[in-house]
Order: structure tokens, then sequence, then C-alpha cells
């Protein structure tokens, strides 16, 4: 049984119904349609989770300034300039409004379905329409579509796909500029995310499917591209490093491959079987002494091994097609620091670039089995009709296109987010957390502070700590100082039991909730300590300097508002303070020559 047989030319074979359905116009417009109708009410959603830090607090976004910095390697978005540059560039047509970016990456995955449809049919397969339609609404492509940060997925896969098909124009044609569109577009790809990288394995594994053999050719073809995916690899892996946690520092080499069979199985069941997805998932155990999570690992070298072993019966497809998954899959697997991984282990948007080759293996290995089965059937029980297989393939899409629908209402809006979040998973202290936040924004604080409450407060003594942290800020916004310390207390005593300071941030509470009770001096001195944390921040010089001119000190608290005003220069309400103490000093002493 050949699930992907090759002709002589190395293609699939197609039937004369197939071919004329690929000339027609029938699968695009499907494409087209159910993608429009699972993700059009997306248009109406507005920002989630860290949306936040790429749209609405970055002020890059607002200058030719700002757009240039992307491109600086000190600059956070230099892992990513391409799709920062894109950003920058919606963002000068539409703002801040949400449904902007929301259209944008509905036409852009649209735009991928289509580029997919049109590279597997020149592969020769008569998947194409199909494999296309289930990596349009598949469920566990929501997640990338929804979420306005996840673009850079459809950017990179939309230059991953235009290097591919100009791959296949230089591998008949071997003209240069074939082979100088496949690298432009294969850089651009990686300017958008680095997971482009795994194109290096396309040369290889295309010749080796089609021809049963690598050329030298392929090779160096294959070399040229290293340079600059092993660039794009290292700065995120640097940025990484150093926003992800210190338990991830902790993960033993033995942990990592327990994690990584779980991980390349567990997104080949979210394809395979499509039934709970989530935005975060529960970490896996990954205790080495368990021995049952060494079946995912071994698994995996089976698998490998039995297609390798079996590729004259199977044909050199499937193992082909594994092989990219496990490239596209591989820096999500586990191996390295990913500050995700601090939260959850596996995301649907990390397997965005792999979904097809699954999808395109699942596909082709139906279509081989079932004429077994009609086989089968037909000595039995009889022969399953056309009618009937087609009633299956329509419930199959409309199951597929309603789970991705209703998945899409719950990027509404963070508080919509986060609640589902918590409903899935009650003990989730980070959708917690977010969701307090979520309520916060919206000005709703004694939902927020119930929230908090109601909260799990972990095991761990750093979770308790910014647990009361959180109830404890919603007591200073209220100006409650007296239950604003008393949270503030609890949590500090929980750091100092275990040898930790508080950060510039609880002092600037703390700072906060000591004015309020009118106890000036010491709240002069807790932000003191919080500019010594962090001598950039900027609101710990605002409390300073409210809490000087409180004591009558007006010539330090005049300096503290001249900090204010160089690290916040657009800041008006500093610009007024500093003006109301520069009026009293000279009040006091019209000498002090104070300008």
């Amino acid at each position: 049984m050949n699930i992907f047989a090759a002709g002589s030319d190395g293609v699939v074979k197609m039937n004369h119904k197939s071919a004329a359905l690929l000339r027609g116009n029938l699968w695009p417009w499907l494409i087209i349609g159910l993608t429009v109708f699972i993700y059009g009410h997306s248009l109406s959603n507005g920002f989630i989770w860290d949306d936040a830090d790429y749209l609405l607090f970055n002020p890059s976004l607002g200058s030719l300034k700002g757009l240039s910095s992307y491109w600086i390697p000190s600059d956070y978005f230099f892992a990513t300039p391409l799709t920062a540059s894109l950003l920058w560039l919606e963002h000068q047509f539409w703002g801040l409004a949400p449904w902007g970016y929301h259209a944008i990456s509905l036409a852009w995955h649209v735009l991928n379905a289509l580029l997919l449809f049109q590279l597997i049919r020149r592969l020769a397969s008569p998947l194409a329409g199909v494999v296309a339609l289930l990596f349009a609404i598949h469920p566990i492509q929501v997640e990338t579509v929804a979420w306005i940060t996840e673009q850079k997925n459809l950017f990179c896969f939309f230059f991953f796909l235009l290097a591919f098909h100009a791959f296949l124009d230089f591998d008949s044609s071997r003209k240069k500029w074939d082979y100088a569109r496949t690298l432009l577009y294969f850089i651009a790809a990686l300017l958008c995310k680095s997971i482009a990288v795994c194109f290096v394995t396309v040369p290889l594994l295309y010749e080796w499917w089609k021809r049963g053999s690598v050329c030298k050719r392929n090779v160096l073809l294959t070399l040229s591209f290293l340079p600059a995916g092993a660039l794009s690899v290292m700065i995120p892996m640097r940025i990484e490093s150093f926003y992800s946690s210190p338990v991830l520092s902790k993960i033993l080499f033995p942990e990592k491959i327990l994690l990584a069979g779980k991980n390349f199985f567990f997104y080949i069941k979210q394809i395979v079987l499509p039934w709970q997805f989530s935005a975060v998932y529960p970490q896996w155990n990954i205790r080495i002494i368990d021995w049952e999570n060494w079946i995912f690992p071994v698994a995996v070298v089976v698998l490998y091994s039995v297609l390798f072993r079996y590729r004259q019966r199977l044909g050199r497809g499937p193992f082909a097609l594994l092989c990219f998954y496990g490239a596209s899959i591989f820096p999500a697997l586990g191996f390295f620091k990913v500050s995700l991984f601090s939260l959850t282990h596996a995301s649907d948007h990390f397997s965005y670039l792999s979904v097809p080759p699954i999808l395109f293996l699942l596909c082709s290995a139906t279509q081989a089995i079932l004429p077994k089965i009609k086989i089968l059937c037909g000595r039995g029980i009889g022969e399953p009709s056309a009618s009937f297989m087609r009633s299956i393939a329509v419930l199959i899409v409309l199951y597929l296109s309603l789970i991705s629908f209703r998945l899409t209402l719950n990027y509404k809006d963070d508080i919509v987010f986060f609640s589902q979040l918590l409903h899935q998973y009650p003990e989730s202290i980070f959708a917690n957390t977010h969701l307090g936040l979520a309520y916060e924004r919206k000005g709703f604080l004694e939902k927020a502070k119930q929230i908090y409450l109601k909260g799990s407060f972990g095991v761990d003594f750093y979770t308790q700590a910014s647990r009361y942290r959180d109830i404890a800020r919603i007591f200073v916004i209220q100006k409650k100082p007296q239950e604003a310390l008393f949270f503030l207390g609890k949590g500090q005593a929980l750091r100092s039991r275990r040898g930790y300071l508080n950060d510039y941030y609880d002092y600037y509470l703390l700072g906060t909730a000591r004015f309020h009770s009118g106890n000036f001096k010491e709240a002069a001195e807790a932000f003191r300590m919080g500019i010594a944390k962090a001598p950039d921040w900027v609101k710990n010089y605002e409390g300073l300097g409210a809490s000087l001119m409180n004591l009558g000190d007006v010539p330090n608290a005049f300096k503290a508002f001249q900090e204010v005003c160089r690290l916040n220069p657009a800041d008006k309400n500093a610009k007024i303070n500093l003006e109301y103490a520069k009026k009293i000093l000279a009040k006091q002493d019209p000498r002090n020559g104070i300008s």
C-alpha cells in the first residue's frame, strides 16, 4: 500500500476527475468563503494579552525613527524586524483600531491557504484543495489568526510559501534568477519569524522524495541558506533566554527529551483529533522516574524508523513529510528556552507551519486506505456509496468550521479571553492574574479584587507574594492605605524569609500607600529605595517629588520633578509640578538662580 505513490517522474498520479477538479475554481472559492465565515466576526474583536506591548504601549509606531529602530540590533523587535515593520505600516493606516489588524490577519490567512493550494497542486497531488481547505479552517489555527501578536506566523508562512514556489521554479529551470528569488523570500520569512529556518530542509527532502537520492547541487543549495538561518536563530534565542523564567534553566536534558516526545505527538493529536483547544495548556509531567513518559520519545524513534524501513511499500512521501514536520516543530519541542514555556509546554500558534505536512500525510493515508476499506466492505456488508462518503466529508468540514467559529469568540477582549481560560483551568494562576489586570484596566476595581482573592495563591513563595501585591495594588488605587499596607507587609514577609528583597514596583506601592496615609517621610524613603532599584523608572520620582513637597523640602522635590521631565518629556503634569516648585523656590529666595 503506497500512500504517497510516485510515478516514473516522481510525482503522484492523478485520475482524470481529480485533474479536472484541480483545474476548476471550486476549491479557491470554497477556501475563501469558509475562512471568511469562520473569522469574519473577529473584525469586531479587540486587543488581547501582549497585543498591548506590540501596539497599545509601543511608542515607536508613531515615527519613522521608530521604524528604523526595528532594524537596529539593540532593539527588542530586531528578532522580527519585518513583522514589526509591517505592523508599523498597518498602524499608519488605522492607528489603534483593532478591526484593521484583524482584517489583515484574516486576509493573510486566506492568502496563505491559497498559496498552499497552488503549491500542493504543483506537486501534482489531487489532494491540494482538501489539504488547503483543512489548513484554512482547522481549529488549531485560530490562535494565530485571532491573536494580532501572531501576525508574525502569517507573514512568515507567506514568504515561506513564496520561497517554496521559487525553489520549484529553480528545480526545473536552474536559472540564477529563480535561485535569487528563493533566497530573497527565505530571508524575508526569517525576518518575520526565525521558525522559517526549517526551509533549509526543503531542497534535500524534496529531491529525496522525488528522485530517491540527494545530489551535491542541492546539498550546496542548502548550505547557502544556512548562514542567514543560523543568524536568525541566534538573536531570538538570546532574547528568549533573557526573558525566560529561571525555572527553565533547571530542566535536565533527559527531561527535555521527554518534553520533546510529548510535544511531538501533542500537535499531531491536536490536528488529527481536534477536540479541546486552549491558549495556555497545563504543563506536562516530565519526571524521569515515571516510566510511561519514556513511551513518547521512544515512539518518535520507532515511527521514523518504520516509515524509513518501509519507504518502498509506503512511498518516500510519509517519511519526507514527517521529517519536515519534525524540522518545523523542533524549536517548540522544548530543547530551547522559550519564555512561554514558563506558563505552558505547548501552544497552538507554535504549529502554524507544521500543520500542512500532517494534513497532507493524513489525507494521503485516507486516500490510500479507502479503496482497501471498500474491498473489505464489498466482501461483507457492502461497499459504502459515494454520496455517503461525501456526506462524511461535509460533516467533518462543518465540525471543524463550527469549532473554529466558537474558538474565535474567545478572543473578543482580555476579559472574555482570560475568563474562558480560567473556566477551562480554574487553578491557573496565570489566567486569574491576567483576568484581574483586565478588570483593573477597565476600572472595575472591586471585581478585580474579588478575582485576586478567590484565585489560587500557588505553592511557591514568589507566586504568593505576587498575589499579595496584586491585591495591595487595588487598595492603593482605591486610596485605602491601611489595607494596602497589610497585604504589602504579607508579601514582604514572604520575601524576607527567603532572602529576597522588594523590587522597584513594591517600593512604589509601599511609598504610595504611606503617602495616602499621610506618612510623607516614610513614603519618601520608600520611593528612594525604589529609585535605587530602578533609576530610570519614572513613577518613583513622581512619588518622591510629591512626598518632599508635602514635607516642605522644595529644593529636592524640584530635583525629583526635573528627573520626571527628563525621563518623560511629554508628561504635562510633571511640567506643571516643576513650575510650581520653581515658583515656591523663587518666593523663598529670589536669588537662587533656578531657571
